[in-house]
């Protein structure tokens, strides 16, 4: 009996939008480091907070923790982009 080679498929990824991802990741109660790389990049290219830090899940708006602008969530801060996104 001959040897078939199969070939695997590839893997279809998912493509979600930002308002999607962002939704997504407001309702959930956990976060991974790519979520805190995403979150950081997000905030750092859309120029609201250039200067922002993604820790373990926790957000410094001011890259740091500041009276204005407090440590939040990630979950927090990603709601709060939805509803800024809503306000425009």
């Amino acid at each position: 009996m001959p040897y078939k080679q199969t070939i695997p498929k590839a893997k279809e990824e998912k493509v979600q939008t930002v308002r999607e991802y962002l939704i997504d990741l407001s309702n959930r109660n956990t976060s991974s480091e790519k979520d805190d790389i995403m979150m950081e990049n997000l905030l750092h290219r859309s120029g609201l907070f250039p200067q922002a830090k993604v820790v373990t899940g926790v957000v410094y708006l001011e890259g740091r923790g500041t009276i204005d602008h407090p440590p939040m969530s990630i979950q927090q801060t990603a709601k709060m982009l939805l509803l800024a996104g809503e306000k425009k």
